[in-house]
């Protein structure tokens, strides 16, 4: 790590009141901490007794750094439950690849929901259980991870419901405008959001 991040770094912790820890060390009531895992790809641990407020400060705060550097949000998972404060850790991966990853996708999936359009898989059969347990996980990693945008998430997941059962009636996957534009909007930011949808649909139909 050069010695120009490191003082960008602990000028942008100073700026909001932040301590900086040495990764996977903890101690004391408020920490961030990093970890270098490739050459633009990082690990953030957030550690704060206090408000939601106080950590969505701390959260963008470190969000804009690592944008500036060339990194991207992609998840957000909690560490630990702690009473009165938040311990989540973050993950950043180069805007490249998050570009890359987008172009690998969302071709493929427009192909399948273009505007308009009805494809035929021919037989189709869908496992009642095996849906719902589906949704279930989707809806807790909402609650879990879904932060501010939780209320479009359950809107995008419920359109998918409507979806799945539009298609399992018809025995043809139902392309609904607009879609997978409102899907696609939160790929970097809730990958894990935008895979779990296409499992879901995956999980009605066995082709």
């Amino acid at each position: 790590m050069t010695s120009e991040f490191n003082q960008q770094w602990q000028k942008m912790l100073k700026s909001i009141g932040a301590r900086s820890m040495p990764w996977r060390v903890t101690g004391g009531n408020e920490w961030i901490s990093y970890n270098q895992v490739d050459e633009n790809d990082y690990y953030v641990q957030i550690f704060l007794h206090g408000s939601f407020d106080d950590y969505k400060r701390q959260k963008d705060a470190v969000v804009a750094f690592f944008f500036e550097q060339g990194s991207q949000l992609v998840d957000e998972t909690q560490v630990k439950d702690i009473a009165f404060g938040y311990w989540k850790e973050l993950r950043f991966v180069d805007k490249s690849k998050v570009e890359q990853q987008k172009q690998a996708y969302i071709p493929q999936i427009g192909s399948i929901y273009a505007p308009g359009a009805i494809i035929n898989f021919g037989n189709m059969s869908a496992s009642t259980i095996s849906i719902d347990n589906s949704v279930h996980e989707i809806e807790k990693l909402i609650e879990e991870k879904g932060d501010d945008d939780k209320a479009e998430l359950y809107a995008i997941l419920e359109e998918t419901k409507a979806i799945v059962r539009e298609s399992i009636d018809k025995k043809q996957l139902i392309s609904k405008p607009g879609f997978i534009e409102r899907l696609t909007t939160h790929l970097s930011k809730h990958g894990w959001f935008y895979g779990a949808i296409l499992q879901l649909l995956g999980t009605a139909f066995l082709l």
